[in-house]
């Protein structure tokens, strides 16, 4: 799995996002441990939605709590994997 670029943000909790249109889904790392999520379906406009709101960290909370799949990623040699 490609990751997309994940550009920093300005948060307490979370360090980068990045969104795949092609996968709809939406991409986090946190800066606690700096682990990699994967949401998905996320729609273009609930990505820039999250982005544009007053608390990004809080978007993302409303967000993933409505979504079907999340999946933590690691990193396998030079890809990422989805993580049992």
């Amino acid at each position: 799995m490609n990751l997309p670029e994940l550009k920093p943000i300005e948060s307490s909790k979370i360090k980068a996002v990045g969104y795949d249109l092609k996968e709809r889904a939406l991409f986090c790392q946190f800066k606690s441990d700096c682990s990699i999520w994967r949401y998905a379906p996320v729609s273009k406009e609930e990505f820039e939605d999250m982005m544009a709101s007053e608390s990004i960290g809080i978007a993302h909370g409303v967000l993933v709590r409505k979504l079907k799949r999340v999946n933590q990623l690691v990193q396998v040699d030079n890809h990422w994997e989805i993580k049992d």
